[in-house]
């Protein structure tokens, strides 16, 4: 049993990514809904959080969708198709479109799923309420079967955009154009949609997560119990195969389902260990089963690898590894903040891959499911960053925390993510470095992510004002090599970089100007120190007229290789976006210099 990898019709304007997307939980009966939907909007704003208006039901105020928009794009993108007039400042926007449902799926569930939508989208399948959801990044599932019919069946989906910067936004900006380091956002759905046949009773989510010691994995896995409201008494049983890439079974674990959270422990035969080098995946098939009938089924992958941090270094499969990441920040031609075709998730792996890096820092957004995929089959190491807020409120907190959980959950099991990134730079919380309360709000928050998955370390806070931490990692855009040397060798000992009040004017002054990277009276422990947001060449700030790009790497490479107890780097950045032309590539992906000889210089790098 392969991973899955199947598609239904032709990539086009009607149907466009037409793979399935979510590789890792993936049903056999599936129907995508990508291509032309009927649109409206609106340009009166939201109401902000806490507000006690309520949006006006399933369809437009005058029930007239005059526009035609392409799902999965965001309306600001060219591949919405949209005039524009209406492509950007809309605050209230409705979708609209009509399917038949298969005739073999009558009398069994139907999720409607969507990869994300921006900010809150609730859905109604003829005329009927069936779900809604707060949060611009993560994914919903809302099960519609019994609203569905035999004939045509309507979907509306109403999403409400804000431009709010008490919430997650990412590098979205909150003004109605980019600014310094900041873009023109994105609005509405810009994932997949589609629709899953399911069963009465069905699985809600499942994950393999490799033991520590790489003999096998502990699946967890959530059910619905649907049945547990009928007169049948039988149990419900969760019935998991993993096969080999062979397509040799592995294991099979049977274990019945006595509440709604299942944990499967599978040892497989032969042991495939996954890694840069070598990127094995195992394949997964997950029944759910009652009297030997399979009510629901679900495709997974699972990649057998550890991670961890001792002794000062990063260490992937209890092996040293140096990391060599660039700063990724999923934006794409055409389709903004959604790719327009599955290949090109495919082809900035191999972009990154050909220039020597090992792995992305995935930039104040949340990955596509289809990117990490490929990130998994490929062999690419990804540190995976929540999207920021950028003043804090009350109503950033539980934003952030639900954000957070439901990220975790749909990504935990991609082997590729070896490292959780909590904040950024402080955005959302920049009193941390003198207010306690901020300070045990993170703690709360690398405590809450721990328990949701122990199995990778996390950065609490990157680039600097670090509060609890499994790496110490610090940016910086220093242009003067002495500047540089400096910073490094104070490394060693990162608590001897003390606060200053001048440390605040990095934000105008990154070339010459670094923040602590501790907060005050935060001990360093021997965690793995790491640069993870360096050179920058071609934006502004950050570069300096006299270097060419081939000049800039050299000094990037040069003082890391000096510096053997930094066990790792993040350059700025794999190619363009937007207003920042700071890219080893242009937005197109075209090379601007040579990839093997990037590759040959960071080749020198592995201490």
């Amino acid at each position: 049993m392969a991973c899955p990898e199947r598609t239904r019709g032709g990539e086009s304007r009607q149907h466009p990514r037409p793979e399935h997307p979510d590789p890792f939980f993936a049903r056999q009966d599936w129907l995508s809904l990508n291509g032309e939907w009927d649109f409206a909007c609106s340009r009166r704003a939201a109401p902000g959080p806490g507000s006690d208006a309520k949006p006006k039901g399933g369809s437009p105020p005058d029930g007239r969708y005059p526009h035609r928009i392409v799902v999965p794009f965001p309306t600001e993108s060219e591949a919405a198709g949209l005039p524009a007039r209406a492509r950007r400042g809309a605050r209230e926007l409705w979708y609209r479109r009509t399917f038949r449902l298969p005739d073999d799926w009558a009398g069994h569930e139907v999720l409607l799923r969507i990869g994300a939508a921006d900010y809150r989208c609730e859905g109604f399948v003829n005329g009927h309420p069936v779900g809604a959801h707060d949060g611009g990044f993560a994914p919903m599932s809302w099960p519609v079967g019994r609203f569905l019919s035999a004939g045509d069946n309507e979907i509306v989906l109403h999403v409400r955009e804000t431009t709010d910067p008490r919430l997650p936004r990412g590098k979205q900006s909150h003004l109605p154009f980019a600014h310094t380091i900041f873009y023109p956002p994105f609005s509405g759905i810009w994932q997949p949609v589609w629709l899953e046949r399911a069963g009465a009773a069905f699985i809600i989510s499942a994950a393999a997560l490799p033991l520590p010691d790489r003999s096998g994995f502990e699946l967890s896995a959530q059910v619905s119990d649907r049945l547990g409201q009928s007169t049948s008494p039988s149990p419900l049983t969760l019935c998991v195969h993993l096969t080999a890439p062979d397509a040799a079974s592995e294991a099979e674990a049977r274990v019945p389902v006595l509440a709604g959270n299942v944990a499967v422990l599978l040892i497989p035969r032969r042991r495939f260990e996954w890694s840069p080098a070598s990127p094995v995946l195992y394949g997964l098939r997950i029944d759910l089963m009652c009297d030997e009938r399979v009510l629901d089924s679900v495709e997974s992958c699972a990649g057998l690898r550890s991670v961890r941090v001792s002794g000062g270094r990063f260490r992937l499969n209890d092996r040293p590894c140096t990391l060599k990441l660039a700063l990724y920040q999923p934006y794409y031609p055409d389709g903004w903040a959604a790719a327009v075709r599955d290949e090109d998730f495919l082809q900035d792996v191999k972009l990154a891959l050909s220039f020597g890096f090992n792995g992305l820092r995935v930039h104040q957004s949340q990955a596509d499911p289809r990117l990490l995929y490929w990130c998994d089959r490929m062999g690419l190491l990804v540190w995976s960053e929540m999207p920021s807020a950028f003043p804090f409120s009350r109503v950033s907190r539980p934003a952030f925390t639900r954000m957070l959980e439901e990220c975790i959950a749909r990504d935990c099991g991609h082997p590729s993510i070896v490292a959780w990134v909590l904040f950024n730079e402080s955005w959302g919380i920049a009193d941390v470095p003198r207010n306690h309360d901020t300070q045990t709000w993170v703690r709360q928050m690398a405590t809450l992510c721990r328990s949701l998955d122990p199995s990778r370390p996390l950065v609490d806070n990157s680039g600097f004002d670090h509060v609890e931490t499994d790496i110490v990692d610090v940016h910086h855009y220093l242009a003067a090599p002495e500047r540089v040397r400096h910073l490094y060798a104070a490394l060693v000992n990162p608590a001897s970089i003390a606060h200053r009040w001048w440390r605040s004017l990095y934000a105008v002054l990154p070339s010459r100007v670094v923040r602590a990277p501790l907060v005050p009276g935060v001990q360093y422990s021997g965690q793995p120190v790491m640069v993870s947001e360096c050179g920058g060449f071609g934006f502004g700030p950050y570069s300096t007229s006299s270097m060419t790009l081939l000049d800039s790497l050299r000094q990037v490479v040069s003082a890391l290789a000096d510096h053997p107890h930094i066990a790792g780097f993040c350059y700025t950045q794999l190619f363009d976006v937007a207003q920042e032309r700071n890219g080893l590539a242009d937005f197109h992906r075209r090379p601007k210099i040579a990839p093997e000889t990037v590759l040959e210089l960071l080749d020198s790098l592995s201490h």
